[in-house]
This record gives C-alpha cells, structure tokens and sequence, in this order.
C-alpha cells in the first residue's frame, strides 16, 4: 500500500535554496510505492515562493506516465490552490524563462503524496521557482524543493517466520495423522 505520510519514507532530492533557475530531477524508484514533493519556504517568508515541477513523469519499460494529472494521496499548498499543468497562480508553468506545458505548480509550504503504480523505474522532472512568482514586483523568492521516496516494510523477517510456523503446522499435522 501506499503511505499518505514522509513517515519512514528517505529523502533522495534536495535542490538547496534556490531563488531562480532550474534543478534536474532524475531519481530510482527503488520499489518505491509513494512519492512526495515537498516545497520549503527557506525562513524569510513565503512570499513570491512560487515552485514548479515541469514535465513531471514516472518513467518504464512500458512508457512514460505524466503526473500532472494523477490523482493525489494527499496535497497541501501555502496558499491559493495546487496547480495541475499550471503554476502555483494559474498561469501556465515556467522556470527560469523555460514554459511546460506539463506539470505542477505550488506554493510554499508544500507537499503532495503521489501512489507509484508498478512497472516505473525512474521519476524526472526540471524543478525550480516558477516565474509567475520570481517575475513579480519585489520580489523575494527563497524555497528548496525536495523528493521524498515511501517504501513498503522489509517484510523479509515477517516471511521467515511465517514459514517457520507453517513448517511446524505441517509437522503436527503429520505426527498426529501418523
């Protein structure tokens, strides 16, 4: 199953303070179940902190799968709504000077809980702050983006044991049949 929460989940994408340009994101899922994006404000106000995720994909074998679109396990915003292939505004995404036709837009502080369906290996995308924000008068754009990874537990030990009560089931069974 997939998590609603980060708890127990690694961080694997952190851009560091970033007030323009662009981070390229290209991580492993590693049997990951859930992916969260994580927008912070870096402590000077949240305003004009503006993040976009442009070209936001899981990526297979079998093809790409935009997730601009896709439903959410969970999804916060600092203010106004979650843009779906839009900014954090509602105009359409850019960063630094880059338009997207595909992604998501958000405002700091922000996290969105994405179910990994089976069959993709890789997440990509070009993140940073959104124009719409960093274009504005006075503006003081300030925020870090990161990607965090939910596994399913390790249920290896679980397995073994289960096993080994089995195992020991089948053996009365035949003791006692004998």
């Amino acid at each position: 199953l997939a998590s609603r929460t980060r708890d127990g989940a690694a961080k694997v994408f952190d851009s560091g303070r970033l007030s323009k340009g662009a981070r390229e994101i290209d991580v492993p899922l590693d049997g990951a179940r859930t992916v969260f994006l994580v927008v912070n404000d870096q402590g000077d106000g949240n305003s004009h902190d503006w993040a976009s995720f442009g070209d936001l994909r899981l990526v297979g074998p079998g093809g790409e799968l935009a997730l601009g679109a896709r439903p959410f396990l969970r999804a916060s915003t600092g203010w106004g709504e979650l843009g779906r292939d839009r900014n954090a505004g509602g105009g359409p995404i850019a960063i630094d000077g880059v338009p997207f036709a595909s992604g998501l837009g958000a405002h700091a502080p922000a996290e969105i809980a994405i179910q990994v369906p089976p069959g993709f290996e890789r997440l990509r995308a070009i993140v940073g702050p959104d124009d719409g924000g960093t274009t504005q008068s006075g503006a003081r754009t300030s925020l870090s983006i990161e990607v965090w990874l939910g596994k399913p537990p390790d249920r290896s030990a679980f397995d073994a044991a289960r096993a080994t009560l089995l195992d020991a089931a089948r053996s009365l069974e035949e003791r006692i049949a004998a």
